[in-house]
């Protein structure tokens, strides 16, 4: 219970994760913190994610996934990948993009950002096209930037994926390419802005 892996009911405890395909997420260390489990399921009600709460161990604005595994890419390449989901961060090392991490569906922590700068402090960021992953991105990539950062923007070509995972199945060289022709932050900015914007007005 105290490590957040059985809920307790009045009909007693019950898993926490029962159902679902479990990742660990390990420190900067390697050593396990949490968990973070899909459904198997195609219940409506029912989350595609659920993570261990806050516990002692773990704390999730202190973690990134795949750090433990990314750092020394991340050190030797000086760029650090940072994508949403585990299954993005399982695809890329499989296929050799060895310097990528994963925020878990949130916004960049100050605590994260620290993490991240013991190997680099050039980050490439490629977060779902939705509203909350562009959400996401724009207040992650605000802090970034705010702690001296150097920030770029990956963008998966249309038809491409909708994910690194997806895109990676499809074509690793789409990727690649992807990664290569990140841009910097501010075009990303400015060609968003004009996305909304009538210029002929």
């Amino acid at each position: 219970i105290k490590a957040g892996l059985v809920l307790q009911s009045d009909r007693g405890g019950y898993d926490r994760f029962r159902n679902r395909l479990i990742f660990p997420i390990r420190d900067v260390h390697g050593a396990v913190v949490g968990f973070t489990a899909r459904t198997l399921t195609d219940d409506p009600n029912e989350p595609k994610y659920i993570n261990t709460p806050q516990t002692p161990l773990y704390n999730k604005s202190a973690v990134l996934y795949g750090l433990d595994r990314a750092r020394q890419s991340a050190k030797k390449t000086d760029l650090a990948v940072v994508v949403e989901g585990n299954m993005d961060v399982i695809a890329c090392h499989q296929a050799g993009f060895e310097n990528t991490i994963a925020v878990s569906g949130t916004a960049f922590t100050r605590e994260q950002l620290e993490l991240i700068r013991r190997f680099t402090s050039r980050i490439a960021v490629a977060f779902d096209a939705d509203a909350a992953g562009v959400r996401a991105a724009e207040k992650g990539i605000d802090l970034a930037i705010a702690e001296a950062f150097q920030v770029r923007v990956i963008q998966i070509p249309d038809g491409a994926g909708k994910d690194p995972d997806e895109a990676i199945k499809k074509d690793p060289s789409v990727w690649r390419r992807a990664v290569d022709q990140s841009m910097p932050v501010m075009d990303w900015f400015f060609a968003r802005a004009f996305d909304h914007a009538d210029l002929e007005k």
